[in-house]
């Protein structure tokens, strides 16, 4: 009576598990987006994060709409207009990384002091700090307050290449981990289903369910719905924050001419664009959560 057959079983586990997009409730991470309201993109842009974001889509947008109309029409008034655009906003970008090589060095301090050093994010910040200090320069260069005599655009570069590289690493070793806590918890869902009932065949062939209930430790078929979907929502975070990485991996890696010396040739401005605007706009919708507390 209780159960009447498992395939009853199954339906509750299954509707138990399921995650239900619309239901936000349990995890404050999977709230709804702020809308972009006035005073939604005010806030945004007024964050350091955001406008920086924020002028990445528009420098390597800029990028994509260069490469189209110049290869169509090297002398197209509009593509050179977007030209423009996209190296000026690129060199006033680097205005607000003045001195941001401090920021990694605050963050690999407090690594060494507390003991807690994860060797990847370690490199990944302190190719960052280099990346910084070069970037720094660049900026300097172009402002013709300085004038180096080595490659400093190589230095950054290579730099961020190494930021980039460890980070994507990071997210990877991430993404393992999210998978396996999914594991576990079917694994979990499985032993509870277990609890809940099991099938005994009497003599005479017939089927009946036995309750097999703890009374003691009772299943909930809810909270691991609530963690599976938890756990699916950070590793939906995680894909995009790979993708992001890759998109500044492939800029950063044409940097340091890597395709170059295996393909022979540096990538055009069509494939830097978009790799630099897909990781902008995911860049930017992390700043906008982040922002906003959504």
């Amino acid at each position: 009576r209780i159960l009447h057959s498992i395939d009853g079983l199954d339906e509750i586990l299954h509707s138990q598990l399921t995650v239900n997009s619309d239901d936000s409730s349990s995890d404050m991470s999977g709230k709804q987006l702020a809308p972009p309201t006035m005073a939604n993109v005010v806030r945004f842009l007024s964050d350091m994060t955001g406008r920086d974001k924020a002028s990445k889509v528009l420098q390597y947008g800029s990028r994509v709409m260069m490469y189209r109309l110049l290869t169509a029409d090297p002398k197209s008034e509009l593509g050179l207009r977007f030209k423009g655009l996209y190296s000026t906003t690129g060199t006033s970008r680097k205005l607000w990384r003045l001195g941001k090589t401090m920021n990694e060095l605050v963050t690999l301090q407090k690594m060494l002091e507390t003991g807690d050093v994860d060797a990847v994010k370690f490199i990944a910040r302190a190719g960052f700090a280099y990346y910084w200090l070069f970037d720094n320069l660049v900026f300097l260069t172009k402002a013709k307050f300085i004038a180096p005599t080595f490659p400093i655009g190589e230095h950054a570069a290579r730099g961020w290449f190494i930021g980039v590289l460890f980070t994507l690493i990071g997210h990877l070793k991430a993404l393992n981990k999210l998978n396996a806590e999914e594991r576990s918890l079917k694994q979990s869902a499985a032993t509870n289903k277990r609890q809940v009932g099991q099938i005994s065949t009497s003599q005479s062939g017939s089927q009946s369910m036995s309750p097999l209930i703890n009374q003691s430790n009772p299943p909930s078929y809810s909270d691991i719905g609530k963690l599976l979907k938890s756990v699916r929502l950070r590793r939906s975070y995680v894909h995009l924050k790979i993708v992001a990485s890759l998109g500044d991996l492939t800029v950063s890696g044409n940097g340091v001419k890597l395709p170059h010396k295996f393909l022979g040739r540096g990538f055009n401005d069509g494939v830097l664009g978009l790799a630099g605007l897909t990781s902008g706009l995911i860049g930017a919708f992390f700043a906008w959560k982040s922002v906003h507390n959504c």
